[in-house]
């Protein structure tokens, strides 16, 4: 979604975020220097909020651990030089299945190559290396079993890089996916980390979760072999902080309400809620055409300026029919969409009071 300069308020006093779970907007407006006052993010998610809650305070342990992800992040990335020499017996083997004993001699490097740099770091954030492996072996399996099936014989070498980076990074977000659900009742600034770097890599716009509350979005994909936590460290790691607000977990109709009276004309609030769906969301509730509705009532008679963006459908066209409020129709795409992948964008509007 392309963040234009005008669907901003120019002068905003308060900044209410519905559904806090990441910074486009209050970055832009951070940038902008639109904004001179506090805060007020609100979570549906008690995992988001902790993590919040860890990121804001500078805690120590917190910063420690996202230190050793953000590390591990980089130097499980490989370049074409570190693996040139074996890179060959992909090709013989795409040309020759027979050849497996060079396959799983390429496939033994690569472990090894992943074990020798990551040790320290997988140790750190006490995550099972041996595990890892074995899921780096399936996957890069299960790319060249996709290969053969297209008969891609020619491809290269950057190519088969990049796919062996994804098989990297998507082993280790299982793996972390793994720990976070064995011991996501336990607050602490690890599961923090671990829940933050989920939330950031998985399949976009997904926040779902099985009946029994286990997190089970895939990796995003390609686009974020590259993803770390740079940005952020240099956040937590400044002398002051720059954050002036609260975080808070409360469902979207019980904080609109809580606020409602607090508000004024000069208060900005901020709504993009979960897509909607049936299934249980990042908040381990369903969001669905309902709750699209009941957000809007609650937004529409708010004394403040309001941005709530919706899938278009037939309930957003009747807004635009009874309704003074200024409609933007957009088209968004899931920014990880690779050749193999279907390439629809979705239709959304923005819905905005001012």
């Amino acid at each position: 979604m392309t963040v234009s300069e005008s669907l901003f308020p120019v002068k905003i006093r308060n900044y209410y975020d519905l559904f806090f779970s990441n910074q486009i907007f209050k970055c832009y407006i951070n940038e902008k220097n639109y904004f001179k006052g506090h805060y007020y993010l609100n979570c549906q998610s008690k995992d988001l909020t902790e993590f919040w809650d860890y990121y804001f305070e500078k805690d120590d342990t917190f910063i420690r651990q996202l230190e050793n992800l953000n590390q591990l992040l980089i130097t499980s990335t490989v370049k074409v030089a570190d693996v040139k020499g074996y890179l060959p017996v992909i090709l013989k083997y795409l040309n020759d299945e027979a050849d497996i004993a060079s396959l799983a001699h390429f496939l033994d490097e690569i472990s090894d190559v992943f074990t020798y740099r990551n040790t320290l770091f997988l140790e750190a954030l006490n995550l099972k290396i041996d595990r890892i492996n074995q899921n780096i072996n399936f996957n890069i399996m299960n790319t060249i079993a996709k290969w053969l099936k297209k008969k891609s014989k020619t491809l290269t070498d950057q190519a088969i890089v990049q796919e062996i980076n994804t098989a990297i990074k998507r082993a280790i977000y299982k793996e972390i996916q793994t720990i976070y659900n064995q011991r996501r009742a336990n607050k602490s600034p690890r599961l923090s980390v671990m829940y933050c770097y989920l939330q950031t890599a998985c399949y976009p716009y997904k926040y779902r979760y099985d009946t029994n509350g286990d997190f089970i979005v895939p990796y995003g994909g390609t686009t974020y072999n590259e993803l770390n936590f740079e940005d952020q460290l240099i956040y937590l790691k400044l002398n002051s902080s720059l954050f002036n607000g609260t975080v808070s977990c409360r469902d979207y109709a019980g904080y609109l309400q809580s606020i409602e009276d607090k508000v004024t004309a000069d208060d900005f609030i901020s709504a993009i809620p979960p897509v909607n769906t049936d299934t249980l969301s990042y908040n381990k509730l369903p969001f669905n055409a309902d709750n699209e509705k009941h957000l809007f009532s609650l937004l529409k008679d708010i004394k403040c300026r309001f941005l709530l963006v919706l899938n278009k459908s037939e309930f957003t066209t009747s807004i635009k029919e009874h309704t003074n409020l200024k409609i933007v129709n957009i088209r968004s795409k899931y920014p990880f969409i690779s050749k193999d992948q279907h390439t629809t964008k979705e239709q959304k509007v923005i819905i905005k009071n001012y």
